[in-house]
């Protein structure tokens, strides 16, 4: 995968008066640097690469690349102990983010954008019977197994598990789960009271601030994950870094 990072000298002044005010995204002043990569592709039926997406990180937007032709990108030079939200923006696509990393010293590898196209978010609005909301974000994430093998054909999963959000948003509407009929076709059902094989889940319509996304099964430890939702934004806490099951 191709690797767009880029460093820029107001990165480098940002990180020096970090330091001299003591804050977090300095790691401390260990002056530790990790790295991170993923790809960005399209959340429908269709499927393919999201090439030539601007990608930036929200606590750090001075850093900025672009997805390749495979949707791929890459990030250099980030603090350890640095927290790290990763955005895309693409045409005929709403802004869409991951979850919030604390970065450690071990690289980041394998972060992925689901990125739904305006005609998508359309139909996802019709079958959840709510239009999303320019002074609202909209909060997705998927529980999956323990090591999944996320490929094109097979579902990752992990059926039969709620999720709870941390503070509760005024005007929540979910968990939303999503249902299955083959791996290709699901669809956001009010009805289900749990995850499906699909392991997806959805918020709708939820008040910006920082929020923290758990999963419940009995016999099953998940991560955990942070978000931090911005109004207009649609956030994704995507595999292989969502409510993922620990071995």
């Amino acid at each position: 995968m191709k690797r767009n990072p880029t460093t820029t000298l107001a990165t480098l002044l940002a990180l020096a008066l970090a330091t001299s005010c003591g804050a977090d995204s300095t790691g401390g002043g260990s002056g530790r640097t990790t790295s991170v990569s993923g790809s960005a592709f399209n959340f429908g039926p269709a499927g393919g690469a999201v090439a030539g997406g601007d990608v930036t990180i929200l606590e750090q937007p001075e850093r900025a690349t672009i997805t390749d032709e495979s949707g791929g990108f890459g990030f250099d030079g980030l603090a350890v102990g640095s927290e790290a939200s990763f955005v895309l923006r693409a045409a005929g696509r709403p802004e869409i983010q991951t979850a919030t990393f604390t970065l450690g010293d071990e690289p980041v590898d394998g972060i992925t954008f689901q990125s739904p196209d305006d005609t998508m978010i359309t139909l996802l609005s019709v079958l959840v019977g709510a239009a999303p909301r320019a002074d609202r974000c909209q909060l997705a994430a998927t529980v999956t197994r323990a090591n999944p093998e996320l490929v094109a054909g097979k579902t990752h999963g992990e059926a039969g598990a709620t999720v709870t959000i941390d503070p509760l948003p005024a005007e929540a509407d979910g968990p939303i789960y999503f249902n299955l009929v083959t791996w290709n076709v699901i669809w956001p059902d009010r009805r289900l009271a749990a995850t499906t094989d699909d392991g997806g889940v959805l918020y709708v319509n939820v008040a910006p601030g920082r929020y923290r996304l758990t999963a419940h099964k009995d016999g099953v430890r998940f991560r955990e994950v942070a978000l931090t939702c911005r109004a207009g934004v649609v956030v994704n806490a995507a595999p292989p870094w969502g409510l993922q099951a620990e071995p």
